[in-house]
């Protein structure tokens, strides 16, 4: 984003700027992609680093001026900034790492004025340039169609508990883990964010039709099969996780196609340090 112009600049300086930040918020509302060569925003400091070995949960969120990604593989990280992902080398399943990028004050003050949705797009926006600096990532875009889902309220409506400033449940690493629970812990989060872990989690992508506008607390954990070699094991995760949407959070899950945007990644690198 631009940053504040001294008293020295002179006033032209402080036209472009202003105009600069007016063009920008307009795309974000928009949903317009920042044209080439324009300013992107970006996170006044962040950091990335591997997982810690042995961690087991995951989490996304944004806290205190600061969106954090922890326990995350390359490639969740860029679904997140760009949504359905395709190519990239094996790598960026495997690897996992821990990102935080906190946010200015300025920029902090500007996201206040826009909607749960605007804010979403602008920290995507972050993120796709915290990935183009730290991971030289170069991506191309496409639109294509694929079986997915669409999230709705069931007809006794939703029950997703409201955001709050009480901390999250403290939980030991070991008492739900990856390998047999599918974990979503959301702490403050739009519908948005909720679809785009849901789509993590299921392997497809899920577009909210919820018109659901607030911010919720969310936390499920849902027990994967027991054989993860059984004939439509996939089916019967998708299933268990609408089952526990459906019961907990009033929300439904229903089949779709989809048509998406989507990026297929040309160059990626693993991240410098910080």
């Amino acid at each position: 984003m631009c940053s504040k112009p001294s008293i020295h600049k002179n006033r032209q300086l402080l036209v472009a700027c202003s105009l600069a930040i007016y063009i920008f918020i307009a795309a974000v509302r928009t949903g317009a992609q920042v044209a080439p060569g324009a300013t992107s925003p970006t996170f006044e400091v962040a950091t990335v680093k591997p997982t810690k070995p042995g961690t087991m949960s995951a989490s996304t969120g944004m806290r205190n001026g600061v969106y954090v990604l922890t326990n995350r593989s390359v490639k969740e990280i860029v679904e997140f900034a760009y949504g359905n992902v395709s190519g990239g080398p094996g790598w960026i399943g495997s690897a996992h790492y821990d990102l935080a990028g906190k946010l200015s004050d300025a920029d902090r003050a500007r996201l206040d004025k826009l909607s749960d949705a605007e804010q979403f797009r602008v920290v995507k926006l972050m993120l796709q340039s915290l990935l183009a600096e730290r991971f030289k990532l170069k991506v191309n875009h496409y639109t294509e169609e694929e079986d997915g889902y669409v999230l709705v309220t069931t007809k006794k409506g939703a029950k997703l508990p409201a955001a709050s400033s009480a901390p999250a449940p403290a939980e030991k690493d070991d008492q739900h883990p990856e390998t047999h629970w599918v974990n979503i812990v959301l702490k403050s989060a739009s519908l948005e964010n909720l679809v785009q872990e849901l789509s993590w989690k299921v392997g497809k992508t899920v577009v909210d039709e919820t018109k659901l506008t607030g911010k919720y607390d969310v936390t499920i954990h849902v027990e994967k099969p027991s054989d993860p070699t059984a004939e439509g094991y996939d089916d019967m995760v998708h299933a268990r996780i609408a089952s526990v949407l459906a019961s907990q959070l009033g929300l439904e899950l229903k089949s779709r196609t989809i048509k998406k945007a989507a990026v297929r990644i040309e160059q990626i690198e693993r991240p410098s340090e910080n």
